[in-house]
């Protein structure tokens, strides 16, 4: 395939072009979502069974499969869904939602007894937003798992829904180690960690979860920002328009 612009050209050197990498992914996910749906469906299918001969130590592992599998399926569906925003081919169903609403739905997703003990919540926005509801939970889910894990561990995560004029800003907040560095002009670029990308370090990653909170909010006609305040202060911002009242339609 001929790269199709000089950008491309003087990186076909290094690899891949961003076309053909978009183009692999998407082939990589199609690949991987039929087998790893076999395997979360042989789990369940097993687990639920009602074998007395099958012992603890199987079912652990049985649900450590499960686990993973739905985990890796996860990623899948990310990248997916991360090539369409990028191609803007990706489906929104806009309509009235309530971040507190999408916060409480993701706690309970997430159940994360992490979570559960540090996060601490102030909702003074009681407008809903326009969004999908889907793509908001996601977004929310993002922000707070990166918070989780990149986060130090023995401080809170503060979540924030404020009124802001006719606006809802919602804010994340978490503590991070001073020794992490991270270049605040590519926070939002994919595959690009705050350790730069190396894929070595330690939490691992593939640096996809705020690109998607990026596209995301591009599509909902938001802001996000990134900010780190102090050296270890790590703060995500998103702006959003509220949905107009009944009464203002």
């Amino acid at each position: 395939m001929e790269p199709e612009t000089e950008q491309e050209r003087a990186n076909q050197a290094e690899g891949l072009t961003a076309k053909e990498l978009d183009q692999w992914l998407m082939s990589f996910s199609h690949e991987f979502r039929t087998p790893l749906n076999s395997v979360l469906t042989f789990s369940d299918f097993l687990l639920r069974s009602d074998d007395d001969s099958m012992s603890e130590d199987i079912r652990d592992g049985l649900d450590h499969i499960r686990a993973d599998g739905r985990r890796l399926l996860r990623l899948v569906e990310k990248l997916s869904l991360l090539i369409d925003l990028e191609k803007g081919k990706a489906y929104f169903e806009i309509g009235a939602v309530s971040i507190k609403d999408a916060v409480d739905n993701v706690i309970a997703t997430l159940e994360s007894d992490a979570l559960d003990n540090r996060l601490k919540t102030d909702f003074n926005a009681d407008k809903p937003v326009m969004a999908d509801p889907y793509k908001l939970e996601l977004l929310v889910e993002e922000l707070l798992e990166n918070a989780l894990v990149h986060g130090d561990p023995k401080k809170p995560i503060s979540l924030s829904a404020i009124a802001v004029g006719n606006g809802v800003e919602l804010s994340v907040e978490n503590a991070i180690a001073p020794e992490v560095k991270v270049n605040m002009e590519k926070v939002f670029k994919k595959f690009i960690q705050g350790n730069e990308g190396d894929l070595t370090a330690k939490p691992p990653g593939l640096g996809i979860g705020l690109t998607i909170c990026f596209e995301i909010v591009k599509q909902f006609n938001g802001k996000i920002i990134c900010e780190r305040p102090s050296e270890d202060k790590w703060i995500t911002k998103i702006s959003f328009i509220s949905a107009p009242s009944p009464k203002d339609k």
